[in-house]
């Protein structure tokens, strides 16, 4: 029985296109049945793997005994074995986000971060059927609209997902045939998480109503992904009709043709929700064109305004936005919900080079003093551009770089808790925290758009 339960997930890998005999993949395990089975799947399989272990100390010895289970599983199977421990407490504290969310984002960080140093293709996971089940149900009750009915998809970016082809109940099957043990998750029996209520109240009054009922929303979902691609089309279509003018600042949205549009409303979903407007706001939005000039509405980043004959949407001005973030130790930071900052620090080695891309600094860690801020530039900043002697403007120097003054106020800089720049951010660093020959320990400062 457990050999057809392989031979699904063959069949589900190749079809999907999901995996690649010559390339090397990470298994997430955490040592519960669904990364258990997909360990062993991939290992009998005959796929290049190596495991990944996260603990986040949150179950006390319970979870050093994963750990272990998980450390001993790989040495029995011959497969290099990777562990890392968090703080998850502290990291949610810092970063103001639920526990759930402040593991899923170490865990995702820590994977990534490995695959790179092990040069892997991808970051196997052990999600099946029913929790893409679940996700559509967490999504209908959220309102994301159609594109979070589609359930979890087999492949997105580097995450893969094998085992989606198989249900809860044929994972434990395929398990019991072969004997195989894994660690039971108390955390998933407790029903004080959406998720975990969603499997344990809601799914099985929906089967007492019809005991097909998981099987039907997997396949209404199949349905609607294709139902999706021809929507898609037909509403980039209109986004096309009705947009007059769109510049890095500035987008301009022909009133008159929106008023008349199909799908008017979902047509602003899919567009605004990239200037990080709520679904309650587009609907508002939606239900207000014929408002007189003058008419806005704000997200975290942007305004959109009745002008005219147009809706405009801009970006904020900074007055609107946030005016500083205070970074008290390392760690990743979101300014005003579009960058996100990565602060690490470690020892400078022999082979160090430093970083020549835009989105980053490499300075001497002895050199600034925490707590840092990230700010926008003032007027009257001076700093010392690396490989200067004596400061400047910063003023003058973003002149030079032939910036304008709108664009002036919007950069960035990060100063340290001396009231120092050390960073004019994607430009320059300061002379005053290069690293010289007598550096011991480098930080690291990273931008890049958030997710």
């Amino acid at each position: 029985m457990w050999n057809s339960y392989l031979l699904r997930v063959k069949d589900f890998i190749e079809s999907q296109q999901l995996l690649q005999r010559d390339k090397l993949y990470i298994v997430a395990l955490s040592g519960g049945s669904d990364s258990v089975a997909l360990l062993c799947m991939m290992r009998e399989l005959g796929y290049r793997i190596v495991a990944a272990h996260c603990n986040f100390q949150l179950r006390g010895e319970e979870a050093y005994n994963d750990e272990r289970f998980c450390e001993t599983l790989c040495a029995q199977f011959n497969i290099p074995f990777h562990r890392i421990h968090f703080d998850t407490q502290t990291y949610s504290q810092l970063h103001h986000v639920s526990i759930e969310m402040a593991a899923r984002e170490l865990r995702y960080q820590y994977f990534e971060n490995l695959r790179e140093d092990v040069a892997a293709e991808g970051i196997l996971v052990g999600h099946h059927q029913d929790d893409s089940v679940e996700t559509i149900l967490m999504n209908l009750i959220r309102g994301t609209g159609i594109d979070g009915l589609l359930g979890i998809q087999a492949k997105k970016g580097r995450i893969i997902r094998p085992l989606l082809c198989l249900t809860q109940n044929e994972i434990y099957d395929y398990l019991r045939a072969k004997r195989q043990a894994y660690v039971l998750d108390q955390s998933n029996l407790i029903d004080d998480v959406v998720r975990n209520r969603i499997r344990l109240n809601i799914i099985p009054l929906l089967q007492e109503i019809n005991s097909s009922a998981s099987q039907n929303i997997i396949a209404t979902s199949k349905r609607l992904s294709q139902v999706s691609e021809l929507f898609h089309q037909a509403i980039l279509q209109n986004i096309e009709a009705v947009t007059k003018e769109k510049t890095d600042d500035a987008t301009l949205l022909d009133l008159e043709q929106l008023q008349h549009l199909t799908a008017q409303e979902y047509t602003l979903f899919y567009l605004l929700r990239n200037f990080n407007f709520s679904p309650e706001t587009i609907a508002q939005i939606s239900s207000h064109l014929h408002a007189p000039t003058g008419k806005r509405w704000l997200s975290k980043t942007h305004v959109a305004s009745i002008n005219r004959s147009y809706l405009m949407i801009e970006k904020r001005c900074v007055a609107d936005l946030q005016q500083a973030l205070v970074i008290p130790e390392e760690g990743n930071y979101i300014w005003n919900a579009n960058l996100k900052f990565t602060f690490t620090q470690q020892p400078i080695s022999p082979t160090f080079q430093p970083s020549r891309a835009a989105n980053e600094a490499t300075l001497d860690a002895d050199k600034v003093r925490f707590p840092l801020k990230i700010r926008y530039a003032r007027q009257g900043d001076r700093f010392t551009p690396f490989g200067m002697q004596g400061s400047k403007l910063l003023s003058d120097f973003l002149t030079e770089k032939k910036f304008s003054l709108n664009k002036k106020q919007q950069q960035l800089v990060i100063e340290d808790s001396a009231g120092t720049l050390v960073w004019i951010v994607g430009l320059r660093t300061s002379q005053c925290a290069c690293i010289h020959h007598q550096t011991r320990k480098v930080l690291r400062i990273c931008c890049i758009h958030a997710d």
